[in-house]
């Protein structure tokens, strides 16, 4: 007996592969190529969220772990990812342990609890950076205003929002990183700019920039944004070229591709009402008013779905042939039979003579 081989049963379920199709294409005049350098750190950082901050003798901890554990929606994702970034790079990055960092916008007023106005800003020494958990241990150096009678700040009453970090000590050389982009100088508001020539490019989208007759270049898109002077920009992972290359005042043809987007197969399920419904004896529910009833509308379906699906494999569908088969109902023949009686004949009774001799013979 042959054995089905795995290797084709597999095959069926071949996962379908994203195809890059074109989006748009046009000519654009404004393109220029830029290259930056960009700092990884500021002396000075400050958050868009405060943290908790506790306080126990001389150690001071303050508690960021908020940024790992809070629920990201559209509205918020850029602004907890701004937050990582900048706590990251500032305790990682610029100061190390030992180094003294200052405090400020410190202010702290909760009238619950006390009416009067504290301030936590002052020096401190880093210990500790929990990168996971965005938890950073400090040893009080000295304390502008510290509360006498609590030890625990709530976030929520700090009176400017967002404590500031300050730094002199910086020992470690600047970590840089290299910001490649290709810009559209004509401007957002033009009818020459990407939004109006291609539509807006979305991450991932692949842009490709013929140069000449003989040279295209490929980029693949990180983001896309506009500047304050609404000039637009599109910031690509692949390094651009150098000042060799320059594209401004000249009419260039780009094309913007992207990827197909797989859409899933979801499965239609059919609604019943409950009118068309019986429950069953074992206590389970059963399509139609009887059990018989059920059975014969769900062999309808299955029929259904077997000339449906033939419908979408075959691009020509030829109908099933219905076949009526038609009984001529031959007329029996009524066979009577007549039957008639002759009456009998009454018949004649005669005696037999009598023999021998009786009472009155003589001897």
């Amino acid at each position: 007996m042959a054995l089905s081989s795995s290797k084709n049963k597999r095959s069926k379920y071949k996962r379908k592969i994203p195809q890059i199709i074109q989006i748009s294409e046009g000519y654009l005049l404004g393109l220029d190529f830029i290259s930056s350098i960009s700092e990884l750190y500021d002396e000075e950082e400050s958050l868009l969220r405060c943290p908790n901050v506790i306080v126990k003798g001389s150690t001071t901890i303050l508690d960021y772990s908020e940024l790992s554990s809070i629920g990201k929606t559209k509205s918020n994702s850029q602004s907890i990812e701004d937050d990582i970034y900048k706590i990251k790079v500032f305790f990682e990055a610029t100061v190390s342990v030992g180094d003294t960092i200052t405090l400020s916008d410190g202010e702290y007023l909760n009238e619950l609890i006390d009416p009067d106005l504290y301030d936590i800003g002052g020096s401190y020494k880093v210990v500790s950076f929990d990168v996971n958990n965005f938890i950073i241990v400090l040893q009080t150096i000295s304390a502008n205003n510290p509360s006498p009678t609590y030890n625990f700040y709530d976030k929520k009453y700090f009176v400017n929002g967002s404590l500031k970090w300050t730094t002199t000590e910086i020992k470690k050389p600047k970590l840089t990183e290299t910001i490649n982009e290709i810009v559209n100088r004509i401007g957002y508001n033009s009818k020459n700019s990407f939004r109006s020539v291609l539509g807006i490019p979305k991450k991932k989208d692949i842009l490709e920039i013929q140069i000449d007759s003989d040279t295209t270049l490929s980029f693949t898109v990180n983001e896309y944004y506009k500047d304050s002077n609404s000039i637009e920009h599109l910031v690509v992972n692949e390094t651009v070229p150098d000042d060799n290359i320059d594209l401004f005042s000249n009419n260039i043809f780009v094309v913007l591709k992207r990827r197909e987007e797989i859409k899933k197969k979801v499965k239609k399920v059919r609604k019943v009402s409950p009118d068309m419904m019986h429950q069953m004896s074992n206590g389970k529910w059963m399509i139609g008013n009887t059990h018989s009833e059920g059975n014969k509308i769900l062999d309808a379906l299955k029929e259904i779905d077997v000339l449906n699906r033939a419908i979408d494999d075959s691009s020509t569908y030829t109908p099933p042939v219905t076949r009526t088969t038609t009984r001529t109902s031959t007329p029996s023949v009524t066979r009577t039979t007549t039957r008639t009686s002759t009456p009998s004949t009454p018949s004649t009774y005669t005696p037999p003579p009598s023999v021998g001799g009786g009472m009155d013979g003589g001897y």
